[in-house]
């Protein structure tokens, strides 16, 4: 008589198999899910910048003075957003919704104006805004609700105002280069030499302020330039606005705000545009804020991608400023505006000639330093909180990207200015 098994099901070592395999196979096809899902914002994010490029252009061609744009979206210093600055110039010549075109990778939603614009009236923001720009817009009118009545800063109601203007498209989480919102510095003749002028009566007294400069970029600009068309940056993937001292993020701070479309209260926000001509003055990097002959701001030689530069190595490229035992101090943009939001520790940059290239981090601090002599010896926490680059390795390409003080050297040249 032979026995046969009615066994069903599996067995504790069929089922430790079985689970292990699924393991196994869930550790190889997750990461590679993932590394699709970023390569995907990422490309969606270089899509956006690309037609937030065509918008550009396509205002450069209908303003009477080719300007890509009207400035930056910087209430305190460009007007109101509704009515100066590149997000509503998109707006106006319909180029897309600057809202909708931000980058999905980036967990700064928007821009740290945001707070701004609920926290502070006309005359708390527009001190270093251009006469002309001054009580335009919905900054000059004091926001009015649905009934037109003017709303009382910090409150609710112009919370609610702020929210509805971001959902209208008047939002992004790009930052913009000094040059396309500023250009250049201005510039005068000092004791027979040109040099960097200021304004020394205007209120922010540094080239931040359009007072300072000479307006937004333009198409002539940059036929005029150096630097080819496509190594003039635009825009980039932006970083958390922070204070200075404290290396706190900005953040959306109004009573009754809790959510202002992606951008929630306490959320990071980010910086509208990049500070423009910087140097290293020992213990961070300070922007220009004195007359400076301007070649003193052209160096012989540039960084490459790699150096670490420091001031033994820095005086054999930079010119001499300032004087004395401080000199050769390399003139450089301070790009901390643009931070890594893509695999790889990359950034995208949206070009001049509508391109979109990559910056890549190379010592993990998600920043991008041009050339700067950062001193090392400084504790990493400390350049981390109160400077953001935390080492003097150069990481953009000078010839790929332009970061000189200045677009248009040669110009400068044929005008008299002997280098």
């Amino acid at each position: 008589m032979s026995c046969q098994s009615n066994r069903s099901g599996l067995t504790l070592i069929e089922l430790i198999v079985a689970l292990t395999i699924l393991c196994i196979g869930m550790a190889l096809v997750v990461p590679a899910v993932q590394r699709a899902r970023e390569h995907a914002r990422s490309e969606t994010c270089r899509n956006n910048l690309r037609e937030i490029g065509f918008a550009l252009h396509a205002f450069a061609a209908a303003d009477p003075n080719e300007r890509f744009c009207r400035g930056a979206f910087d209430p305190q210093r460009d007007g109101s957003p509704d009515t100066y600055g590149w997000v509503a110039d998109v707006i106006k010549i319909k180029g897309g919704n600057p809202n909708e075109l931000r980058c999905v990778a980036n967990p700064v939603q928007g821009l740290a104006a945001l707070n701004d614009l609920i926290e502070k009236d006309a005359l708390e923001l527009e001190e270093c805004v251009p006469v002309v720009r001054q009580r335009a817009g919905r900054v000059g009118a004091g926001w009015p609700d649905i009934t037109g009545k003017p709303t009382a800063a910090g409150s609710a109601a112009r919370a609610d105002q702020v929210r509805r203007f971001v959902r209208e498209g008047y939002n992004t989480n790009y930052s913009a280069s000094w040059y396309l919102v500023r250009t250049g510095p201005l510039y005068r003749d000092l004791q027979n030499e040109l040099a960097i002028d200021f304004d020394m009566f205007a209120p922010g007294f540094d080239m931040r302020d359009l007072g300072n400069s000479q307006g937004p970029l333009t198409r002539r600009s940059c036929e005029w330039s150096d630097a080819p068309t496509a190594n003039i940056p635009l825009l980039g993937d932006c970083a958390e606005s922070t204070d200075a001292e404290s290396g706190q993020s900005r953040s959306l701070m109004a009573t009754g705000v809790v959510h202002l479309d992606r951008s929630t209260a306490g959320s990071g926000l980010g910086k509208s545009f990049c500070d423009g001509p910087c140097y290293w003055d020992g213990s961070k990097v300070a922007l220009l804020r004195s007359y400076i002959k301007v070649s003193s701001t052209v160096p012989s030689i540039a960084p490459e991608v790699g150096d670490a530069v420091t001031p033994l190595t820095e005086a054999e490229y930079a010119s001499v400023f300032p004087a004395g035992p401080l000199g050769h101090k390399l003139i450089l943009q301070d790009t901390r505006a643009w931070f890594s939001r893509h695999p790889g520790g990359t950034a995208n940059l949206l070009m001049a000639d509508g391109s979109v290239k990559i910056l890549t981090d190379r010592n993990g601090d998600g920043y991008f330093n041009p050339g700067f002599p950062v001193d090392e010896t400084i504790d990493k926490e400390t350049l981390r909180r109160t400077v953001g680059y935390t080492s003097a390795q150069c990481e953009i390409p000078a010839f790929e990207v332009w970061t000189s003080a200045m677009l248009d050297p040669s110009k400068l040249r044929r005008l008299g200015c002997e280098f």
